[in-house]
């Protein structure tokens, strides 16, 4: 997809409010083609969603309208378009620069701690438009049988058996919904959806994963992807230790909200790793293995 091909389509339909000056490519997302478009009074962000579902693009404009009177989310534009076929939106561009493993702070935590009730406060608006909640249970039967189903060799398929072992021995009854603990979570929630000035939260970003589901899910998301950034395993385990502690003194989480998150997040990330539009491959069994090994060691038993 070439930046002046978008240029010229937005130029010729009148989508923009000024002259453009230049256009430029940012982060090319596993669901999107992110642009930011730069004009003589203000930059402009532009979003393409890969998937031409029109569903997917009417959730983002709802979840986006709906906290459109918060400082946290970025305002829609212009209507939404279609360009060849997948749709487009136009959005308010917020400053901000993502969070690196370094950054975590107990200031920068804190902000996210603070901004994070808008998802709880979530406008009726919003509801008819979430993703499905999801059946945990299921979905570690559905992992489970895909990762039996890989085709393996050596120490590849040794890796997969042990990954599989690992989600068979969760006990169901833990997965269990837990109604009392659910609410409307980003789903998402991960470092390069935050936008940060300093210590201080700019902005979520792609909010069209929103659904109901355990809040501690986005938490250990938020912990384990930072964590992941980070090359030596030694470092991994100092950040990891650091920060289950700087969040366990900011949320009033019990043990066991905290192990539904932490498996939640697993099941889920394991689910994307197996589905039809990604392929496991060995290096990605690596990692996860090696995230395995890290939590069991240093995670939740103990610190929390």
């Amino acid at each position: 997809m070439q930046e002046e091909d978008i240029l010229a389509f937005l130029i010729k339909h009148k989508l923009l409010p000024n002259i453009p000056m230049t256009i430029r490519r940012v982060d090319v997302g596993a669901a999107s083609y992110n642009f930011i478009i730069t004009m003589p009074d203000r930059r402009v962000f532009c979003k393409i969603l890969k998937s031409k579902n029109e569903e997917k693009i009417k959730r983002l404009m709802t979840n986006l309208n709906a906290f459109e009177q918060t400082s946290y989310c970025p305002r829609i534009l212009a209507p939404a378009f279609k360009f060849n076929g997948m749709n487009g939106l136009l959005i308010e561009y917020k400053d901000g620069q993502a969070l690196d493993a370094d950054d975590f702070s107990l200031e920068t935590c804190r902000a996210i701690v603070q901004a994070y009730h808008i998802f709880d406060e979530c406008p009726p608006p919003v509801y008819s438009f979430l993703l499905p909640m999801l059946d945990l249970p299921s979905l570690k039967k559905e992992v489970i049988l895909k990762l039996k189903a890989q085709k393996t060799c050596f120490f590849y398929g040794w890796l997969v058996r042990k990954i599989s072992l690992f989600f068979e021995r969760i006990p169901d009854e833990m997965l269990a919904e837990k109604t009392q603990w659910l609410q409307v979570i980003h789903g998402d929630l991960h470092a390069k959806n935050l936008l940060f000035k300093g210590t201080e939260l700019s902005s979520f970003l792609d909010l069209e994963e929103l659904r109901f589901g355990y809040p501690t899910e986005d938490w250990c998301r938020l912990i384990l992807c930072a964590m992941e950034r980070l090359m030596l395993p030694f470092h991994r385990r100092i950040f990891l230790r650091k920060q289950i502690q700087t969040f366990q003194s900011l949320l009033d989480f019990s043990k066991e909200e905290w192990d539904l998150g932490y498996y939640s997040f697993l099941l889920v990330k394991m689910a994307k790793l197996v589905s039809k539009s990604r392929k496991m491959t060995f290096w990605k069994s690596v990692k996860f293995m090696m995230l395995i090994n890290l939590l069991n060691k240093e995670v939740f038993q103990k610190q929390i």
